[in-house]
């Protein structure tokens, strides 16, 4: 995984579980487009700040990047795990509202 100095990653895990249940580390995480820029960096209104993923336990990337039409849209997807996104000091969550 590519880590961007200063920014944090936030996994919003739409599909599977309660928001209680933690990802499991093996859990593959994708995200559309080249790189995480800091203009990509946001607020949700939870008040949890990082960028939008998609991550779901037990789905590919493929699938998961099928699955999203925002996803989708980009010629280039980079994945990693949510493991690599823990080790690289980043939380995973998924934000109410």
């Amino acid at each position: 995984m590519q880590q961007t100095s200063g920014i944090g990653l936030a996994v919003v895990d739409g599909r599977a579980g309660k928001a209680e249940e933690p990802l499991p580390n093996e859990a593959i995480v994708v995200r559309g487009g080249v790189k995480v820029s800091e203009n990509a960096v946001g607020t949700h209104s939870s008040g949890v700040t990082g960028v939008s993923v998609e991550s779901a336990a037990g789905k590919s990337a493929g699938q998961l990047a099928a699955e999203s039409p925002i996803v989708s849209g980009y010629g280039q997807i980079r994945c990693c795990t949510v493991g690599d996104v823990r080790n690289a000091g980043g939380t995973s969550c998924r934000p109410k509202g």
